[in-house]
């Protein structure tokens, strides 16, 4: 099954810390993954208090002179209800949160991530590149900058990337997170994804991340010329055959 966004993606902020609402997806059901991308103005200073049940994915954090974090996590949608409630201490933050259906249904849906902040001026915001494990994964990168208090610049998500949502701080504008997603055909390295701000950054963040679909494949031909498949959804037969004249009857 081919993983797919469920809808429209939610968002929500709030400035100066405190907890706030992202609305979950519609069209959600049960056994759907949901990613979250909460980004920060704080850097280490910014703790982020994630909803009961989401699992960390990864934290990136830049304490330069303009500092910036960004938390990604994941959760398996669960019968539970139609929002989120997400708090961070004393800073500003937002949250972008996308749903996806076909994913690995069982454990981690995470293949592999990478990630990680950029100094100095320049309006690149880099996800830097991974390799994944499975040709059929789905690639979701977000991307997160920081004017240091002044209105936050526009983000151009990288052209081979699906743009997906976009959020920023309410009011003083100080932290934009942009996602986009692209559905993979091999095991290549994806390489490094760069996406730009409208305005140079002191520091920007960028991240991969790469989902498991619900039957994985890797190695997709097999020196017997074959496919190979994922253990986890390759279904072990046998087969029977004639020893002796059909009309005898016997079989092994």
């Amino acid at each position: 099954m081919t993983i797919t966004l469920v809808s429209t993606p939610t968002t929500g902020g709030v400035n100066n810390g405190g907890a706030f609402s992202v609305t979950k997806p519609t069209g959600v059901v049960d056994g759907d993954i949901l990613l979250a991308f909460a980004g920060n103005d704080a850097g280490t200073a910014g703790t982020w208090t994630a909803p009961s049940g989401w699992s960390l994915i990864r934290n990136d954090n830049d304490d330069g002179s303009v500092t910036l974090g960004m938390s990604c996590y994941w959760k398996r949608a669960s019968s539970e209800g139609a929002s989120y409630s997400w708090n961070i201490a004393g800073v500003s933050g937002v949250v972008a949160m996308l749903a996806y259906i076909g994913c690995k249904d069982s454990g981690s849906p995470i293949d592999v991530n990478a990630g990680g902040p950029v100094a100095g001026n320049s309006t690149n915001i880099d996800a830097p590149s991974l390799t994944p494990n499975f040709d059929n994964d789905m690639l979701v990168c977000g991307y997160c900058i920081d004017n240091g208090g002044t209105a936050v610049s526009t983000i151009t998500v990288n052209a081979t990337l699906t743009t997906e949502t976009t959020v920023v701080s309410p009011t003083s504008s100080q932290v934009r997170v942009s996602v986009g997603d692209l559905l993979l055909s091999s095991t290549s390295a994806t390489g490094l994804k760069r996406s730009t701000a409208g305005a140079s950054q002191s520091a920007t963040l960028g991240v991969q991340i790469a989902l498991l679909a619900l039957a994985a494949v890797s190695n997709p031909i097999s020196s017997s010329g074959t496919q190979a498949q994922d253990e986890s959804t390759v279904v072990s037969t046998q087969a029977a055959y004639p020893i002796s004249d059909i009309s005898i009857g016997s079989w092994v």
